[in-house]
């Protein structure tokens, strides 16, 4: 009737959503959204919080600060109701950033409209990824949990996963022969076993038979990385048997075992909590300070050679830091570090840096400051090592 017609008509409906923007910051950022309806007020958001002033179809942010990165969607409504939008990412450079690139528009990646989340996302040697998460489906294909990307963004239909991997998978990595590590806190029910803690897949998805996985109690990961061998080297405590002791730093050999042999020593006074491996085996502690009263350093990093050895001669400074929150080392044997100022006050944007071999800073690398929330880093290389 006409009276549905005008109600229908009243009500709000968005017909172009917003879209996700990448910039320097300084540079003017603009996001719109195109909506249907009478009387209509719109309220743009970041992080779900409403942004004073930011009442109308277009959001513009003239001179772009980093702390602007983050998410934003709007509320468009009338008497009759309300819509929200799709939220969409803004990412923000520093202007020295000499790695900003411009988003390819051949590759695209998304997941169901119902959503989910990525635990960890890996390069492949054919230019694509590795994801894990919690999603079934990406781009309109069913999929497991875990899946291959091409190098165009789509999903790899010959890598099949087989195999039931339950529980929460926190590392995925292609090891050099193509076969796929999963670590984290998993467990694979076989008919005569189950496999818990790591698994490893052949290049198609299947479960590789040959990897045994640990022969332990319990495992818990606060922190993994895995090096060039396929040895998956931890923070967070493991027991070999039940009330027995826990190991904080420990390691698994290429066929899953426990690496007995592997016995670094964080510096006295504090508790192992982030790790980054390197290609050759390095690793690269992150410790926090056990004591409240010190004037000691709240964080620290030491680095050990692949045997356990530390080197005393690595000390990076850290006195900005209060928290960490990755570790990550580039093939050139460069250190990412991402922590933040103050846990408790900026929970929503963090600190990126990059260090040398020999623990000073690296100036060359343009993420330095206030880069906005990071949940993970995956680090890139083309056929130029320089470009990550």
């Amino acid at each position: 009737s006409s009276a549905a017609s005008d109600v229908y008509k009243r009500q709000p409906q968005i017909l172009r959503q917003p879209e996700s923007r990448v910039s320097r910051a300084g540079d003017e950022v603009q996001i719109m959204v195109e909506a249907r309806g009478t009387d209509l007020t719109y309220q743009w958001r970041q992080h779900g919080f409403a942004i004073a002033g930011a009442t109308g179809a277009n959001l513009s942010i003239p001179a772009a600060k980093l702390l602007d990165a983050g998410f934003y969607d709007v509320v468009v409504s009338n008497t009759a109701g309300e819509v929200k939008s799709e939220r969409v990412e803004v990412r923000l450079y520093p202007q020295n950033d000499p790695g900003l690139m411009e988003l390819d528009p051949a590759w695209s990646m998304s997941l169901e409209q119902d959503g989910g989340q990525f635990f960890d996302i890996t390069e492949t040697a054919a230019g694509g990824f590795l994801v894990v998460g919690e999603f079934e489906g990406i781009d309109g294909f069913t999929t497991s949990n875990i899946v291959r990307i091409d190098d165009q963004g789509e999903i790899d239909q010959t890598f099949k996963v087989e195999v039931a991997i339950e529980g929460q998978p926190q590392l995925i990595e292609e090891l050099s022969d193509g076969r796929v590590l999963i670590a984290g806190d998993i467990e694979v029910k076989l008919p005569n076993r189950v496999l818990k803690y790591a698994v490893r897949l052949m290049p198609d998805g299947t479960l590789d038979p040959t990897y045994a996985g640990p022969d332990v109690h319990r495992i818990y990961w606060n922190g993994i990385g895995v090096d060039g061998a396929g040895r998956i080297s931890g923070v967070g405590g493991l027991q070999l048997i039940e009330n027995g002791p826990s190991e904080a730093v420990f390691r698994l050999r290429s066929d899953g075992g426990v690496d007995s042999g592997f016995n670094p020593n964080m510096v006295a006074g504090y508790s192992s909590d982030r790790i980054g491996v390197s290609e050759s085996g390095e690793v690269f502690l992150g410790g926090t300070r056990n004591r409240i009263q010190s004037d000691d350093p709240l964080v620290i990093i030491s680095a050990f050679d692949a045997t356990g050895n530390r080197d005393d001669g690595f000390s990076p400074d850290l006195s900005d830091f209060q928290y960490l929150q990755h570790i990550a080392v580039s093939e050139e044997g460069l250190i990412h570090v991402v922590g933040g100022p103050d846990p408790g006050v900026s929970s929503s944007s963090s600190i990126w840096r990059r260090y040398n071999r020999a623990g000073s800073i690296d100036a060359e690398f343009g993420g330095e400051g206030n880069v906005g929330l990071v949940l993970d880093i995956c680090l890139l290389y083309t056929s130029d090592a320089a470009d990550e």
